[in-house]
């Protein structure tokens, strides 16, 4: 691994990524977020500042070629989401809206060239919470209504089908599959998520 991890102040703090040969390691760091990239499986890596990432933790990257990545960040109460069509030189914000990271929203990258937000139940007033991110990161489309007060997971299977894991009230009695047939535009409840006793 770069030796520049094992100096970090916050030893207990990186994420790591991979697509194919491509890995990316994020670090803490007292002086912004460095970002190593490797081309060769990980036997040498390139470091780069990463001032968008900077975050209170590590950002999960999602990479979905070996030039695209998305990046979910926690901010403290909120979250931001990135993309990275130049595998991680430059970023993107994708955000629309704030989202708080408690508000029981997800974040689904689906491709290199497209992913979903939900931004959960919590944050501005709207129509919609549902969102398709397509235009690398920088068009944000209102798809549809989610009402859930927490979701567990979020998978496109295709451009029409959805399901999502929709809790409704913060309990196991009250978490369901839910499932859209139009793209996410209106969802129905399919079946209890954890089998009762």
């Amino acid at each position: 691994m770069p030796r520049a991890l094992t100096v970090t102040p916050y030893p207990n703090d990186h994420g790591l990524s991979a697509f194919g040969t491509d890995v990316w390691v994020t670090v803490m760091a007292r002086n912004g977020p460095p970002l190593f990239t490797s081309h060769n499986e990980g036997k040498t890596f390139t470091h780069s500042a990463a001032p968008k990432l900077s975050v209170v933790t590590v950002c999960g990257l999602t990479p979905e070629s070996p030039n695209t990545l998305w990046a979910e960040c926690p901010t403290g109460m909120m979250e931001s989401f990135l993309y990275s069509g130049d595998s991680g030189t430059q970023w993107t914000t994708v955000n629309r809206y704030d989202d708080a990271g408690a508000g029981g929203g997800y974040f689904d990258p689906v491709s290199s060239s497209l992913a979903y937000l939900d931004y959960g139940q919590i944050g501005p007033s709207r129509p919609r919470n549902l969102f398709r991110i397509t235009g690398a990161g920088r068009t944000s489309t209102p798809v549809g209504v989610l009402r859930c007060s927490n979701v567990g997971g979020l998978v496109f299977s295709d451009k029409q089908h959805r399901l999502a894991i929709c809790d409704a009230n913060y309990s196991p009695s009250s978490t369901y599959l839910a499932r859209s047939f139009d793209g996410g535009r209106n969802w129905s409840r399919d079946t209890l998520y954890y089998a009762s006793n």
